[in-house]
């Protein structure tokens, strides 16, 4: 059976810098310094993840704005982005997601980062089945090949720490779709 869908709170949106973690203001530095005069840095040329803390790696994703922001393109999806959340969403559009509520939230997020151009914590309340309300951050900051399009997004989200709290939310995600996730030790799912 699949559930209604939820109704989200409103995003939060913030300076990136006002809500750094030593992981985001890692990222931040490295993103400053590849951007140079540019309001940011193109993905590959400017930026390399490479130079970022190998434990930093994982929890990034990377896409590619598609016409203007009507699909996004995950050309990277770290690997613990999917030992977390139970999906793999390297190579698919965003469009692409088993979820949508996720994709929704996904287009609101990407789309006012490329209108801000500059690194922004998106803070939100997840749409859990628990009435415990948990609080997330994501650290989203622009890429640019040409120097004036935000043509790419990097993505942080601390999936390191508090390992059972990000499994429960993102098990909730899949059990409120009525789906079942591909088999995931952290879920403790056995399909």
């Amino acid at each position: 059976m699949i559930l209604p869908p939820v109704n989200l709170p409103p995003v939060e949106i913030d300076d990136a810098r006002l809500n750094e973690t030593t992981e985001s203001k890692s990222i931040y530095d490295v993103w400053d310094r590849a951007r140079g005069t540019k309001f940011a840095p193109a993905f590959g040329r400017d930026f390399k993840i490479d130079e970022l803390d190998i434990s930093i790696i994982p929890c990034l994703s990377i896409g590619d704005v598609i016409d203007g922001g009507q699909d996004y393109f995950y050309r990277f999806w770290g690997t613990r982005n999917v030992e977390v959340k139970g999906l793999e969403m390297t190579g698919k559009y965003m469009s692409e997601g088993p979820l949508p509520q996720v994709i929704k939230y996904g287009h609101e997020q990407f789309s006012a980062l490329i209108q801000r151009r500059e690194p922004t914590a998106f803070v939100y309340v997840g749409p859990y089945k628990s009435p415990i309300q948990r609080q997330q951050t994501t650290f989203r900051f622009p890429l640019s090949s040409d120097g004036e399009t935000v043509d790419g997004i990097l993505s942080y989200q601390d999936l390191n720490h508090q390992t059972l709290d990000w499994s429960t939310r993102f098990k909730d995600f899949w059990d409120e779709q009525g789906l079942l996730p591909p088999y995931n030790p952290l879920l403790g799912n056995d399909c």
